[in-house]
């Protein structure tokens, strides 16, 4: 895969949704991404999760979020990890992981949670 490619992969557009641990998610929710959502809106977020038959809830590797655990127990949902460069390893590097590749994998799992 090149690198304009990398641009243009079909990351699976109007195919299955999935939840995201990120600000975007929330944003569009109407929440913060710097307070709790209460129960009322956790409910609803639950609700709409299980309305749209969302599979997989996506994570960042180095971000923990407490809700979207709680979202993704309530919806037997599975999870899955979107890296970032923030936490590339030593044993990255000495396994010749770059930029590039981490996106390759960061694209293989979107196409993944959007498709299935």
């Amino acid at each position: 895969m090149e690198c304009g490619e990398i641009l243009h992969a079909p990351c699976g557009a109007g195919e299955k949704p999935e939840i995201t641990s990120n600000a975007y998610l929330l944003l569009t929710l109407g929440l913060s991404p710097n307070e709790e959502p209460s129960q009322s809106e956790l409910a609803e977020i639950v609700e709409i999760a299980e309305e749209k038959d969302i599979g997989y809830v996506v994570f960042e590797n180095n971000v923990s979020s407490s809700v979207t655990e709680v979202i993704q127990e309530e919806i037997g949902a599975e999870s899955m990890v979107l890296r970032n460069l923030e936490s590339i390893s030593e044993e990255d590097t000495e396994n010749n992981e770059d930029y590039f590749s981490i996106m390759r994998k960061n694209i293989e799992t979107l196409e993944t949670a959007l498709n299935e």
